[in-house]
């Protein structure tokens, strides 16, 4: 059988960032980083944390009130959704997005005990 030569795609491009230009700051240079298991070089943790801390959130307390309101307007959206698969008699869709609306309220509430404690 013969084969048929494979396409080279061209390399990616680098993602375009959403954050604006002007909201992105400085790296950093006493940035430090803590010991972890994940697998991403410290270079590229160093650019995460640069990205991370671009959106003008200065503190630990900001970060979560962000993350929890993140995960709220999910959740709602996810349960809008719920509601008009079910007004389509698409119970299979409605139970997947159902799934994902249980995960994410679970997120919430782990997200809002840190808010509390």
């Amino acid at each position: 059988m013969a084969r048929t030569p494979t396409k080279h795609r061209a390399a990616k491009k680098p993602a375009q960032s959403r954050i604006p230009e002007e909201a992105v700051a400085e790296p950093a240079e006493d940035t430090k980083l803590f010991s972890t298991k994940n697998d991403l070089p410290e270079d590229k943790r160093v650019e995460v944390i640069d990205l991370l801390n671009p959106i003008g959130i200065a503190t630990g307390a900001e970060h979560v009130a962000a993350l929890s309101d993140a995960l709220s307007a999910f959740g709602r959206a996810a349960r809008i959704t719920i509601a008009e698969m079910d007004e389509l008699e698409d119970s299979g869709s409605a139970d997947m997005v159902t799934g994902i609306s249980r995960g994410v309220d679970k997120w919430l509430w782990f997200v809002e005990a840190h808010q509390q404690a």
